[in-house]
């Protein structure tokens, strides 16, 4: 369980740290609702140690911390059924969390830059390959939207 706990920090801290805005009550709840899915999905793809390590380091590197991501991000809303970003399905899934109209635009935003990614030719149909651009896309443009992928 600690494992899947940092997976999902470390992977969809997008989704809980929108800006400062956003309170500290918020945050723990976005972070409630993303442990619970982390869970789920640590179930059927469970990380080891040295995974853990690369995603705090904001690296994916192997394919079962991939297909984690993918996992976690489709129950969070963040990817849809054909493995595509989504951040209607992200917004819809925190509506009752992200009510500030500028947070969501924020979010909105920053998922449209991301969405390039799903132009981009992976080699499965999971969503295992797309969740790593998905991540090093939020990675590396994380500082530019006001989110931290720091813990």
């Amino acid at each position: 369980m600690v494992r899947s706990a940092s997976l999902i920090v470390v992977a969809l801290a997008v989704l809980s740290k929108y800006s400062l805005a956003l309170s500290d009550e918020k945050k723990t709840q976005v972070y409630g609702l993303l442990f619970a899915k982390a869970v789920e999905c640590g179930k059927e793809f469970p990380i080891s140690d040295d995974e853990v390590l690369a995603l705090k380091n904001k690296k994916i590197e192997t394919d079962n911390a991939k297909c984690f991501a993918a996992c976690t991000l489709k129950k969070a809303g963040a990817l849809d059924e054909a493995g595509k970003l989504s951040s209607a399905g992200a917004v819809k899934a925190i509506q009752d969390t992200l009510t500030d109209p500028a947070d969501i635009k924020n979010l909105e935003d920053f998922f449209a830059h991301c969405s390039s990614v799903n132009d981009e030719a992976v080699n499965d149909d999971k969503g295992c390959d797309r969740a790593k651009l998905i991540f090093d896309c939020f990675r590396d443009n994380a500082d530019a939207y006001g989110f931290n992928l720091d813990f």
